[in-house]
């Protein structure tokens, strides 16, 4: 059975997500896959033009901006830092993976780019992805992005309890989070960094899923952490992407706003949870 959240259409014409029951997941074992050894930067580089071009001519991105220029506070953005997380290899373009992760990434600079413009720091960009290899490492530096590499790639738990884990986020950064895998640390960091803007797969209903189906000592805290971090944000599905439907297929932009009825909070977070 899909965990993916209803959604139904909106007077304002954007489709608004409407919560449903978490699903049990299992813990991931990231590892770097196989290099293609006939893989270069150049290739990577021709590959995310490519990618580019086609997010820049899309309808999804013209209504995706839209929200954020509909949504931005009314100070701008103001950004200090983007980072990319869970995009998986860059360098496996022949898969379906490969392909996906370089257009969300496309989308992410992109993004950036956009709401720079009401941000007066610039903003910092950076990418963090256990199972990156050296030629994805490479063609991100040649973008200048900084990339976070942790101390085994190889060793999931190591790795997710690695404390540079998300340590670049914040309450001023926007984060792509592209379908990160159901562990609890890291959806943990992620919801405790309280990110001004999020582009993710639902992190919080990920972690209350685990917190149901696996009680912990840590149960109360978790439940507490997912019920701030909801009631404080607002969200819309992505716009779909006509040239290839997966790409975006559950992902949410959703962003934080005051909330002047504190009985509207608190019936929202009760309904959640």
């Amino acid at each position: 059975m899909s965990s993916k959240p209803q959604e139904s259409a909106a007077e304002d014409g954007w489709t608004h997500i409407k919560r449903g029951k978490g699903a049990r997941h299992s813990k991931p074992t990231p590892s770097r896959p196989d290099p293609d050894r006939t893989m270069t930067v150049e290739i990577l580089q021709a590959n995310y033009e490519k990618c580019k071009r086609l997010w820049e001519a899309s309808s999804c991105r013209k209504e995706f901006l839209q929200i954020l220029d509909k949504k931005q506070p009314d100070d701008g953005w103001q950004l200090d830092s983007a980072i990319c997380i869970a995009s998986g290899s860059f360098s496996q373009i022949h898969t379906q993976r490969g392909k996906r992760g370089m257009l969300q990434f496309a989308a992410f600079m992109d993004t950036i780019i956009h709401v720079q413009k009401t941000s007066d720091e610039q903003i910092k960009v950076y990418a963090e992805e256990l199972v990156y290899n050296d030629i994805d490492i490479a063609f991100l530096t040649s973008l200048g992005v900084t990339v976070i590499v942790h101390s085994d790639p190889n060793k999931a738990q190591q790795s997710l309890q690695d404390p540079a884990l998300f340590s670049h986020m914040g309450p001023q950064s926007m984060v792509f989070e592209l379908y990160i895998d159901p562990w609890e640390p890291a959806l943990r960091r992620l919801l405790k960094a309280d990110p001004k803007l999020l582009v993710g797969s639902q992190p919080e209903k990920k972690l209350l899923s685990l917190v149901q189906a696996f009680p912990s000592a840590t149960e109360c805290d978790d439940r507490a952490l997912i019920k701030k971090f909801d009631k404080e944000r607002a969200s819309y599905y992505l716009p779909q992407f006509d040239e290839d439907l997966g790409i975006f297929e559950g992902l949410r932009v959703c962003w934080k706003e005051p909330v002047d009825d504190e009985s509207q909070i608190s019936a929202k977070a009760t309904s959640f949870l």
